[in-house]
């Protein structure tokens, strides 16, 4: 039973870190489109 809550756990994990790792690669894309003139204090 412990070891199986450790295995969910990591997997949880494992699946945050995608999420994350995937929104990062979203966000700068978005930053990267959009023209230099404007800023991140605009938003």
């Amino acid at each position: 039973m412990l070891e199986r809550s450790r295995d969910l756990r990591r997997l949880c994990w494992h699946e945050a870190r995608s999420r994350y790792l995937d929104l990062c690669c979203c966000l700068t894309k978005v930053i990267n489109s959009t023209p230099s003139s404007t800023s991140l204090d605009d938003w």
